[in-house]
């Protein structure tokens, strides 16, 4: 069983992919923010625990970071609602999924640090992409398609194959137009 997770967020958005490869077929689970639940409240204690959590990391606190992390997934759990899809299909029936998947699996970012970097400081109100495989994690700064061809033809894939099954409007459901 090979697995891939991807997070797309933020400030305000926040779309989740599971694919699971098992044996010859695939199953991809899509977690999409659909509502939040007293939005000034969330943000109130969400900024004060970031607050806490910034003071911390200045003070070198960092072994007490585990309890703030806990509250800020707790603060989650009460406040947002996710909307969930789900899909699963046969490797036979689309071969370019399964080498897009296998690409995946072994990506490595395709842009340099250095580039990563510039692209970080210029994005004020841009979108992230944590990406975890079976023996990788990064995280991504506004990728597209001229940074990160592979991942965004990866996601795009991913979405279109839901949106045939699912009759959803994904732009008003803040899903990133890719």
């Amino acid at each position: 069983m090979n697995q891939i997770e991807i997070n797309i967020s933020s400030f305000s958005e926040s779309t989740n992919f599971q694919i699971t490869e098992i044996n010859d077929s695939y199953t991809i689970i899509m977690k999409v923010l659909d509502e939040i639940i007293d939005s000034e409240s969330f943000e109130n204690e969400q900024h004060e625990l970031f607050e806490k959590i910034y003071q911390k990391i200045q003070n070198n606190e960092r072994h007490q970071l585990g309890k703030l992390a806990e509250q800020l997934n707790q603060l989650s759990e009460k406040h947002l609602r996710y909307k969930t899809l789900s899909l699963e299909f046969s490797k036979d029936d689309n071969s370019n999924y399964h080498l897009l998947f296998q690409s995946i699996n072994k990506y490595e970012s395709e842009s340099s640090e250095e580039q990563e970097n510039e692209r970080t400081k210029a994005i004020l109100d841009g979108y992230s992409v944590i990406l975890k495989t079976k023996s990788d994690f990064c995280r991504i700064h506004a990728p597209d398609n001229n940074s990160h061809p592979i991942l965004i033809n990866f996601i795009k894939s991913t979405t279109n194959l839901l949106k045939e099954e699912y009759p959803i409007d994904f732009q008003n459901k803040k899903i990133i137009n890719l």
